[in-house]
């Protein structure tokens, strides 16, 4: 695998959870200071669990090698096909109290499932896992901790975001990573 799939998949995983974060930061009176924990927690579950993803995966392997490529790029589709969903979707999302450590903690939990699918498609998939882990959680640690800042920044300024088309690109991004990693 290369750098540049791990870093198109951080994007991708990035920009959903600036959407939602933005959107829970806009419903919650929350300081500036408890926002950037709040990024550095959320970020830390989301290396967390792209990291169990790779190494469940990798444990998960079998022969004959095909399969389970194929399987593992099975699990990518189905979160592509998860976010195109997502991103599809017109009914109003709620908006979530971060004021509160139990609800952050559980709702970046539920933004990163994508993540931990990502993470056991590639674990299942990879050869290196100690080189894909260490990049992988270097470049999805810096986007999380990024995408989430300015979303908790944006809803902290009651600033509009447009859900769909920035849901589209994580899509499209998603997409490019697959390609790429099916390609090379």
């Amino acid at each position: 695998m290369q750098t540049i799939e791990y870093i198109l998949l951080a994007i991708a995983l990035g920009i959903p959870l600036m959407i939602e974060l933005r959107r829970s930061s806009a419903a919650s009176n929350i300081k500036s200071i408890r926002g950037l924990g709040i990024s550095v927690a959320v970020s830390a579950l989301q290396v967390a669990l792209i990291l169990g993803g790779l190494y469940l995966g990798k444990a998960l392997r079998f022969e004959p090698t095909e399969l389970c490529g194929t399987i593992a790029l099975a699990l990518l589709v189905v979160v592509a096909v998860k976010m195109f969903i997502t991103s599809l979707s017109k009914k109003e999302r709620p908006s979530y109290d971060l004021s509160k450590t139990a609800t952050v903690l559980t709702l970046g939990i539920a933004l990163e499932i994508n993540t931990f699918i990502t993470g056991l498609g590639l674990g299942m998939s990879t050869d290196n896992i100690n080189r894909s882990a260490l990049t992988t959680s270097i470049s999805i640690a810096v986007c999380s901790l990024f995408f989430s800042e300015i979303g908790i920044m944006l809803g902290r300024q009651k600033k509009a975001l447009r859900e769909r088309r920035h849901s589209m690109v994580a899509l499209l991004l998603y997409l490019a990573a697959i390609a790429w990693h099916v390609v090379f």
